[in-house]
């Protein structure tokens, strides 16, 4: 044993400890944590266990990860590439080193000693056998001397067979997979033995990130090849199966979907995501009973589905026809009911839990329009809706929807598409789509930043742009232009003038456009060109709400936070986020900030969005955006305590239909969905700033006028 201390307390003392504390502290503080070591017992008695919670912000529960399904095998049973893939890329000195890899430590003690604290874990299989069996996945040198101690112990009570055939069972892969040979049915619908070295080096791919790389495929592939490129480079594949692995097509399976992560929702699959990049060692937050708890309201997100599925199935009866008699066994959506048609004489009828309903008549036109005609005896998806049974399908069109607080940042709910089961896509975070017209309200509020006013005149003719010097000379459609030949910026906005916005855009110059939308996070990399202040490049729904909050508050784009808390199966807190404080400047003034606010309310009293919001009785501040033949509509709105986006558009981009619009498809659904939540959340009592005043002006002209429409102006 004096010599086990002796010799790992020089090399963690040298390596790590007297990077940090010093040399002769560190050895100290070895020798103590060596006293203190828990038990291996349970790597000795080896019973794999447990599992992990999701709740949502107000601790109920949601997501229940793992019953920990996992089907134990010995390592004879497991095939050598696999074997060698994990060990490739996870510990290519597994059948060398004591249980800790002195090189390995090193390096990463020097990456952390320059990065300031534990980046970087160097870890073995037997350390990460020990981190998930014996102790916590706290991110500290303590944990990390801990680790190695107990590395070194084990490696002298078990085989590196037994080690391996240890790890390998108790490995988290994500899906709810416990084990390698669980992960093989999963995500390939194998046995272990009928794996190919392509699957066999996707799954070693996985401890990494196991929800990014199990759900993401195409990061997944990423790290495949990786794997195989460390099994190439360690002489445990040939060059010709190196290549024919890399080309090799990787069909991951969609069936075994009785897992629970499988089921859960794109808020779900999205906060765990979240996990795995602020969490170290996140596998063990997801596998081993663990409470993470999300930010996600249950109620907002029950509405916004709800808002969402009614607006498209709306469209549904606008736009498609019925797709004929219901042929599955179970319904797609709870509230839906499959029961055959009857008829009463000349109106058909159905029966919802033993209750005969009529059907609707628009449910019956709506049957008729297409190559089908309703006839007794077809079975039928129906809901009941008031007194009446109305016809329901699910539609090809598809839309997402989200509600963030505007003034911390936290997603509160958050829907990618019509039903989530089965759905990765979630079409929030991962649709890249135009958002048109939704872009002008920071054109506009960069114009006010720059001395304009909602008064100020502005041509609404045609016009003509030559962009980027490029000899081709581009004329954009508009609405009806105004009769005098001019509006104010404050009719400009309200009535989506493509003219105006170009006129804007043109004279606060592309470079500045440019780096507005990517400061707000709308765009990466702003493309050139003035059409990009027309919605032309591809954003996110997500990011757009995120960048429309820097609008609802203090003129700063706010971080995307799912996640509230991660906490250890003993209660220990080992994630909590703090506040985020964006230190940038604002990008506009509260000055700027009051007067587009009080634009954007015109939107939705009188403007492109009033249909949507006709009678609310009360103010939400938005913007339509509706691109070319109408093949993306998009709304968001705010009010003071709540930011909410909406999108409408086919998966493969074409036109919507005759009539389709921001305002008309997915405005709606903003409206729907504030309408049935608390109305702490349509508050919108703006106070106005310092340094603005109001006047009485001719709406048409912009000119002062005792009694007319009270505009915010700046002060002189």
């Amino acid at each position: 044993m004096k010599l086990f201390v002796n010799s790992l307390s020089f090399l963690l003392n040298v390596s790590v400890v007297a990077l940090v504390v010093g040399g002769a502290t560190g050895l100290a503080i070895i020798r103590d944590h060596q006293e203190r070591l828990p038990s291996i017992e349970p790597l000795l008695d080896y019973r794999p266990s447990v599992r992990s919670l999701v709740e949502d912000s107000e601790g109920s529960p949601l997501l229940s990860l793992g019953k920990e399904r996992r089907d134990l095998v010995s390592l004879d049973e497991i095939p050598e590439h696999l074997i060698n893939a994990f060990i490739a890329a996870e510990d290519k000195n597994f059948w060398d080193h004591e249980g800790y890899d002195a090189l390995a430590i090193t390096r990463a003690a020097v990456r952390n000693f320059g990065a300031g604290g534990v980046k970087s874990g160097a870890s073995t299989i037997t350390q990460q056998l020990v981190k998930n069996v014996v102790l916590t996945t706290e991110r500290s040198i303590e944990r990390k001397i801990q680790e190695a101690l107990l590395a070194f112990e084990i490696e002298k009570h078990l085989s590196k067979d037994e080690i391996l055939e240890r790890y390998l069972n108790e490995i988290y892969l994500g899906r709810g997979a416990y084990g390698v040979s669980r992960a093989a049915e999963i995500y390939f619908g194998k046995s272990l033995s009928d794996l190919t070295l392509s699957e066999n080096a996707f799954l070693a791919g996985l401890p990494k990130a196991p929800t990014r790389y199990g759900l993401d495929i195409e990061q997944g592939k990423g790290r495949q090849s990786y794997v195989l490129s460390r099994m190439s480079l360690e002489n445990m594949i040939s060059e010709e199966e190196y290549a024919h692995a890399l080309a090799a097509p990787l069909l991951i399976s969609e069936g075994d979907n009785d897992t629970e992560q499988d089921q859960a929702s794109h808020f779900v699959r999205s906060a765990l995501t979240e996990v795995e990049s602020i969490v170290e060692d996140a596998g063990d937050a997801l596998a081993e009973g663990y409470v993470v708890r999300i930010t996600q309201d249950s109620d907002l997100q029950g509405a916004l589905e709800k808002s969402l599925r009614e607006a498209l199935i709306a469209y549904e009866y606008r736009q498609s026809a019925w797709k004929g008699p219901y042929k599955e066994d179970l319904p797609p959506v709870d509230s839906w009911t499959a029961t055959p048609v009857l008829m009463d004489g000349d109106s058909y009828f159905v029966s919802i839990n033993g209750e005969p309903l009529p059907l609707s008549k628009d449910s019956v036109k709506f049957a008729n329009r297409g190559e089908f005609t309703l006839a007794p005896g077809m079975r039928v998806l129906v809901e009941k809706v008031g007194d009446k049974a109305k016809i329901r399908q699910v539609p090809d069109v598809q839309g997402a929807a989200v509600a963030m607080d505007p003034k911390t940042g936290r997603v509160l709910a958050m829907t990618g598409s019509f039903t989530q089961d089965g759905q990765f896509f979630n079409r929030a975070m991962d649709a890249h789509r135009q958002p048109g017209s939704l872009l002008k309200p920071f054109i506009y509020a960069q114009a006010l930043e720059d001395g304009w006013s909602p008064t100020s005149p502005i041509l609404d003719t045609g016009v003509a742009i030559q962009s980027n010097g490029q000899n081709e000379v581009w004329r954009p459609r508009d609405h009806n232009f105004s009769k005098s030949g001019f509006v104010t910026l404050r009719s400009g906005l309200e009535y989506s003038r493509n003219s105006v916005t170009l006129r804007l855009a043109e004279a606060i110059g592309e470079e500045k456009i440019g780096n507005l939308f990517e400061g707000m996070g709308i765009h990466k990399k702003a493309e050139p060109g003035l059409s990009i202040a027309l919605g032309s490049q591809e954003s996110t729904l997500l990011d757009l709400v995120s960048a429309y909050a820097a609008l609802a508050n203090d003129g700063v784009p706010k971080r995307p936070v799912m996640v509230e808390s991660v906490s250890s199966k003993d209660g220990t807190v080992v994630y909590e986020p703090e506040d985020f404080i964006d230190e940038r400047e604002p990008f506009f003034d509260e000055v700027t900030l009051a007067q587009i606010r009080s634009m954007m309310a015109g939107v939705t009293e009188y403007g492109t969005a009033w249909r949507a919001f006709e009678g609310a009785g009360y103010t939400v501040h938005g913007k339509t955006g509706t691109t070319n033949q109408a093949r993306d509509t998009w709304f968001i709105g705010f009010t003071q305590n709540l930011v909410v986006g909406a999108f409408v558009g086919f998966d493969a981009p074409e036109p919507l239909g005759r009539g389709e619009s921001g305002g008309s498809t997915a405005a709606p659904i903003v409206r729907a969905f504030f309408d049935q939540i608390d109305e702490t959340y349509r508050i919108s009592d703006y106070q106005l700033p310092d340094g603005a005043k109001i006047i009485e002006i001719d709406p048409d002209t912009g000119i002062p006028f005792d009694g007319g429409f009270k505009e915010i102006i700046r002060e002189d």
